[in-house]
């Protein structure tokens, strides 16, 4: 009879603890029941919500874990898929640079056999006349007036000798220069191969480890909101809307974070680095509509690595696509994109406008299409499709640019 009394106060006090606010960290004493409820009672009974609040804890605190590790291991995958962009078009330039050199190498030495050639036939045509020594006979045979103009002609023959050597010697150079810029240019597109390689394989492991990452944790956030569910004595449906909250209220208190981040470098003015030009251009908003209605007709297609369209985009490729509609011509890279347009502060922000994300202006690892009320349309990761989102996450960096 004791023990069952003790079950029924363990349970109502569980039930009251883990219904009540996750805040309440000690529970109120438990009062004896009407059947009078010993001391040993009471404090099993507290024991036991104790133990129940810290399962719940400490589930709470695993899944928050898990989820931290897929965010910095999509981050990652994002900073590998970037550096891999950068190695392809690297790779793309250097083979045209290669392809070009080795047709000017071609050229070069076609030149210089043409030269050749010539300077060749010109020494039979000294040779079978036999050359400037031969005319000297004409000094006993023939009369002054013969013998000046083939004095004339010799010169003129040996004039013309000496200028096919000089051009055959410069187009020899020519050549020589050449090959050895063709065969720097081929070594260079050899080495850029090597990089591509070397960044495709890493994106690939990257990748990888996040979609490893994220499946796992769909997994164990399902078994752990079970359990959840169970100690709380609630349904796995409730539970999981709970967990959607603590993700919400979570998101919301990390926008707050970076807001007051953003207004300290605003506070800091001329004192950063990053301040916008002077100069910045007005907004162009006839090619940001434009622009922006390109990306949108995008949304809900699949992110994928390296895609440039017209069925899957990556962040950087999304931003070229939908500038290329608007008629203006972006770099392929996230960071290329945020060397090449005017730095504009997050305040000042103007719908078409670039958002950039990374640890620094030099590590930048995902670009987004601002449209306003702090919304961006973006290829967000691997596993997701292309959406509107908040700007403001943690690596958002202060100043985004104008296209």
């Amino acid at each position: 009879m004791i023990v069952r009394r003790v079950r029924a106060v363990a349970t109502l006090a569980l039930l009251a603890a883990l219904s009540a606010p996750a805040s309440v960290a000690v529970a109120d004493p438990v009062e004896p029941d009407s059947r009078g409820a010993t001391q040993a009672e009471v404090e099993a009974a507290q024991r036991a919500v104790a133990a129940g609040a810290g399962q719940v804890a400490a589930l709470q605190r695993q899944l928050d874990v898990a989820r931290a590790e897929v965010e910095a291991l999509h981050e990652a995958a994002g900073a590998a898929s970037e550096k891999a962009n950068a190695a392809r078009e690297q790779l793309a330039r250097k083979t045209a640079e290669a392809a070009a050199a080795r047709k000017q190498a071609d050229e070069a030495a076609a030149a210089a056999q043409r030269s050749q050639s010539s300077l060749e036939q010109m020494a039979a045509q000294l040779y079978m006349r036999g050359g400037p020594m031969a005319d000297l006979a004409w000094l006993f045979t023939g009369s002054t007036a013969e013998l000046a103009r083939d004095r004339a002609d010799v010169e003129a023959a040996e004039g013309h000798r000496t200028r096919h050597l000089t051009d055959a010697r410069r187009a020899e150079s020519a050549a020589a220069a050449a090959r050895t810029k063709a065969d720097a240019a081929q070594k260079a597109q050899q080495a850029a191969a090597t990089e591509a390689a070397t960044a495709l394989a890493d994106v690939q492991k990257a990748v990888a480890a996040a979609e490893k990452k994220t499946t796992e944790l769909t997994a164990k956030e399902r078994q752990l909101v079970t359990r959840l569910a169970e100690l709380r004595r609630t349904s796995v449906e409730v539970e999981q809307r709970r967990q959607e909250q603590l993700q919400r209220e979570a998101a919301e208190r990390a926008q707050a974070q970076v807001q007051a981040r953003l207004q300290a470098v605003v506070r800091r003015g001329a004192g950063s680095s990053q301040v916008a030009p002077a100069d910045l251009p007005a907004p162009n908003t006839a090619a940001a509509a434009t622009a922006i209605a390109w990306a949108q007709q995008q949304l809900g297609k699949p992110y994928k690595w390296g895609g440039n369209g017209p069925d899957s985009f990556d962040c950087s490729g999304l931003m070229v696509g939908a500038w290329r509609a608007a008629g203006k011509s972006l770099p392929r890279t996230a960071q290329w994109q945020y060397d090449a347009t005017p730095r504009v502060a997050i305040a000042d922000l103007q719908p078409g406008d670039l958002v950039f994300f990374g640890s620094s202006n030099r590590s930048i690892t995902h670009v987004g299409m601002y449209v306003g009320g702090g919304q961006m349309i973006e290829a967000p990761r691997t596993g997701l499709d292309l959406r509107y989102s908040s700007i403001y996450r943690s690596t958002l960096l202060p100043h985004g640019g104008r296209a």
